[in-house]
C-alpha cells in the first residue's frame, strides 16, 4: 500500500499508533527502547497522508543491531537508511497495518529532527497550517509524481526545522535561568503531553501507560509533577512518599530540552518535597547513571535484568539537618 492522498486530521490516528506501539513493544521485549509517534499524523489538527510514522528509539548505537534483528524476526524487512544518515527504515510485515517505521538512536540528529519538527508544529499552529496548505496544494502530484510532492515540501520543512533547531539551541544556552513552573498533575485526567511523557518513562504499551497513570490516582502517597516552560509541558517526575524512603517512579524529559537542566530541576523539586529524614531511591539504566551521579545520587549495580542489559539503583541520602535549614530559608 502507498498512500496517494492527503486527508484531514483523523482522531483515530493516535489510537492506530497505540495499537502499533503495543505490537512493537512485544516484538522488542528484549531490547531497551521506546516507541514514538512522529510525522504529520502525530500533530493534532494537521492534514496528512493516512499513514502512521513510527520511531523505534534505542538508547545507544550499541542497541541498533539487536533491535534490527528483533524487527526482522517480527518479519519487518530492513531497507537501510534510504539516503538519510542515522535513520534505519523498515518495510512492514505483510499482515500488519501499513505504516512507516524507522529505527533511530536517542538524541541523534535523525531522532531530534523528527521530534523537533513534530513538537514545533504542535506548538505553532500557524506553521502547521502553512505546512498543511502546502501539502494540499502538492497532493495532486502524489499518484503520478511522488518525487514532485516530496521536493515541493522540502523548502518549508527545512525552514521549520531551522526554527525548531534554533529554539532548541536557545533553550540549551539558557540553562537554569529559564523559568520553570512545576504543576501537580491529577491523573487519570491528564493532558496529552503528560500522557506522552509517562509513556516515555514507562517504556511500554498502552495498558502499561494507563496503569502508570492510574497509580497516581489510586495511591494517595504517589505524586506527579510536570515541568512547564512557556506554556509547554517539557518533563514529568513521579514519586511515592513512604514511611522509610521516597521512591522515584517515573521521570521523563521531552527530547528537545534534554541536557538543559530540566531533569535536575525535577529531581530538586522532589528533594524539596521529601521529608528531610528520608532518602530518595530509584532504579535506572546505564544511560542515566551519569545524570543521577551529577545530581548527588549514589549509584550501585543491580546486575543484568536480561542478557546484556544492566540496571542500577540510585539513592540520595537523607540529611536530617535539612529540616532546620529549610525552616531558616522559609
Amino acid at each position: 500500500m502507498v498512500a496517494d492522498s492527503v486527508v484531514p486530521y483523523d482522531t483515530s490516528w493516535p489510537l492506530q499508533f497505540a495499537a502499533l506501539r503495543d505490537r512493537l513493544t512485544s516484538a522488542l521485549c528484549n531490547v531497551e527502547h521506546r516507541v514514538e509517534h512522529v510525522g504529520s499524523t502525530a500533530v493534532p489538527g494537521l492534514c496528512a497522508k493516512p499513514v502512521i510514522d513510527v520511531d523505534v528509539v534505542v538508547p545507544t548505537a550499541a542497541w541498533v543491531s539487536r533491535a534490527t534483528a528483533a524487527l526482522c524476526r517480527a518479519r519487518y524487512r530492513h531497507q537501510g537508511d534510504l539516503g538519510i544518515a542515522g535513520r534505519q527504515a523498515f518495510e512492514n510485515p505483510p499482515d500488519w497495518p501499513y505504516h512507516h517505521l524507522y529505527l533511530v538512536v536517542s538524541d541523534s540528529i535523525a531522532h531530534r529532527d523528527h521530534i523537533d519538527f513534530r513538537d514545533h508544529l504542535r506548538g505553532h499552529p500557524e506553521d502547521a497550517k502553512r505546512y498543511g496548505n502546502v501539502k494540499y496544494e502538492l497532493a495532486v502530484h502524489l499518484a503520478a509524481n511522488r518525487k514532485r510532492y516530496t521536493e515541493g515540501k522540502r523548502g518549508l520543512i527545512q525552514e521549520i526545522l531551522q526554527q525548531a533547531r534554533q529554539r532548541t539551541a536557545a533553550m540549551d544556552l539558557s540553562g537554569d535561568d529559564r523559568q520553570i513552573t512545576f504543576v501537580a498533575e491529577h491523573p487519570p485526567v491528564a493532558g496529552e503531553a503528560v500522557v506522552s511523557l509517562i509513556a516515555l518513562a514507562a517504556g511500554g504499551g498502552q495498558q502499561r501507560v494507563r496503569d502508570a497513570l492510574q497509580l497516581y490516582f489510586d495511591d494517595p502517597t504517589a505524586k506527579l509533577l510536570s515541568a512547564v516552560i512557556d506554556h509547554e509541558t517539557v518533563g514529568v517526575v513521579g514519586y511515592r512518599v513512604g514511611t522509610s524512603e521516597v521512591t522515584l517512579l517515573h521521570i521523563a524529559i521531552t527530547p528537545h530540552v534534554r541536557r538543559t537542566g530540566v531533569g535536575s530541576q525535577l529531581l530538586a523539586a522532589v528533594d524539596r518535597d521529601r521529608p528531610s529524614a528520608l532518602p530518595i531511591v530509584g532504579e535506572t539504566d546505564e544511560d542515566a547513571v551519569s545524570f543521577y551521579a551529577a545530581n548527588g545520587y549514589v549509584v550501585t549495580s543491580l546486575g543484568e535484568k536480561y542478557p546484556g542489559v544492566e540496571r542500577f539503583r540510585v539513592r540520595l541520602e537523607a540529611y536530617p539537618y535539612l529540616a532546620s535549614r529549610r525552616a531558616l530559608d522559609s
